[in-house]
């Protein structure tokens, strides 16, 4: 996976001085949690996916139903510039892990588990975050993606 450690950039903002969309930052001291979403909150993504399945066309098959994760998964860390932030995580991995494991082991412990993998494990054994942004939001990014990626023991000869 070396090709993905020469993607990776100090920060979204040296991403976006280099007029980049998407890029990969390798956050520090990343802390992993969780918060219960609300009714409403539930109700409105369910509404968001519904509208944009009704956008299709008569050659499109019909989308199965979407049900949100009553979670919502953030990530507070430092870039390599040294700033602090704090993101939701719409990793889609993060929420099908949820919904397997809460079928396999209950809620509570499907929580307990996803913030071992990724809360403990990814971070120790090194990961980054794939941030992109939205057109209308040129310098808003959002945490889209997280990657087990090793940090990089010595750097490779670009022959």
């Amino acid at each position: 996976m070396d090709f993905l450690n020469k993607l990776v950039l100090p920060s979204t903002e040296a991403a976006y001085a280099k007029g980049m969309t998407l890029t990969l930052i390798r956050p520090e001291g990343a802390e992993f949690s969780w918060k219960e979403r609300t009714d409403a909150e539930i109700a409105h993504e369910r509404r968001k996916y519904e509208l944009a399945a009704s956008q299709g066309n008569f050659f499109d098959p019909e989308l199965k139903a979407f049900e949100p994760c009553p979670y919502s998964f953030f990530y507070e860390y430092a870039s390599q510039d040294g700033k602090s932030h704090r993101h939701e995580c719409g990793d889609w991995e993060i929420t099908a892990t949820y919904f397997k494991w809460s079928k396999s082991y209950g809620e509570r412990r499907a929580l307990e588990e996803i913030a071992k993998v990724f809360g403990q494990d990814y971070p120790r054994k090194g990961m980054v975050f794939a941030m992109g942004t939205h057109s209308r939001r040129p310098q808003q990014w959002l945490l889209v993606g997280v990657i087990r990626l090793d940090e990089p023991n010595q750097h490779s000869l670009d022959i």
